[in-house]
């Protein structure tokens, strides 16, 4: 798709005729009235209705022009990417979705601001797919869980899990006990599974999700059992164990770790110093 042909169409539509666009774009009517044509013929369509006194988008224009106007959009904030990127260096990182609780935008933000030449792309994400990224070098830092205790990371701390449900909800005795659980790939997911079927307890997927905040709104509503590392932020839910029939499982590891990195990578070092008190602080 010739992007000028859209810059056209999409400043004919905006500003309501031809002699309007061309201040806008600074092209000459015949230009703008060729680049027009040209568009409505690669798109075998009629996108402005001529025979009114002023321009009027036909039906297909109007749909038309949301998809230009993203088109567009897209391919200055492509641009904007690199040229960021020629002019900064740029710091990826990747959160684990359930850590996003944790206040490591206030580090960011302060980071960013002390570092002018900075910039800083998080992402945010299950733990397996961004050990993967991380893997294939697409991130610099990472905060996942894992399920062993590291041995090479710049830190971690064990972060203990715990059986939730509603208040009041009988749903720990249903038979299978109905789970309420992040996709594949989750550390919390396995130590579920795993505990559940040590203790011969059947079970049933109520409710799967990747999203934190549906799976606290589900385990506050009494959809099933979630097994999470607190409660922070949600509201009528209770702790369940031994008591209740559910067994003890293993705590997963919050770590912290960055790709290898050269002395040209200190921005990267920097930034990932500040996380560290994050991982050192104890759990609520």
């Amino acid at each position: 798709m010739n992007l000028e042909l859209l810059k056209a169409f999409v400043a004919v539509a905006e500003t309501g005729g031809i002699t309007k666009a061309e201040h806008r774009i600074h092209r000459t009517q015949s230009t703008i009235s060729q680049q027009i044509a040209r568009l409505e013929s690669d798109l075998s369509t009629v996108l402005f209705d001529r025979r009114k006194r002023t321009v009027q988008l036909t039906e297909r224009g109007r749909q038309y022009l949301d998809y230009a106007r993203r088109i567009l959009a897209l391919d200055q904030e492509s641009r904007a990417l690199i040229h960021d990127q020629d002019r900064f260096r740029v710091v990826r990182i990747g959160i684990s979705d359930n850590y996003t609780r944790m206040s490591w935008a206030d580090r960011l933000i302060a980071f960013t601001q002390a570092n002018a030449d900075v910039r800083t792309a998080l992402k945010t994400d299950q733990s397996g797919v961004l050990q993967t990224h991380m893997d294939e070098g697409h991130l610099d830092i990472t905060i996942c869980n894992e399920l062993n205790p590291p041995t090479d990371a710049l830190a971690f701390r064990p972060a203990p899990l715990h059986w939730l449900a509603a208040e009041g909800a009988t749903v720990h005795r249903e038979h299978p006990l109905p789970l309420i659980l992040y996709p594949p790939g989750c550390a919390y997911r396995t130590r579920a599974l795993t505990a559940l079927e040590s203790a011969g307890i059947a079970w049933r997927i109520a409710f799967e999700t990747p999203d934190w905040q549906s799976i606290r709104t589900a385990t506050e509503k009494g959809m099933g059992v979630a097994l999470l590392d607190n409660a922070d932020g949600m509201k009528h839910v209770r702790p369940l164990g031994g008591q209740d029939g559910l067994p003890p499982v293993e705590p997963v590891y919050l770590t912290l770790r960055t790709r290898h990195l050269s002395e040209d990578d200190r921005h990267i070092q920097m930034l990932a110093s500040t996380f560290v008190e994050l991982i050192d602080a104890p759990a609520h």
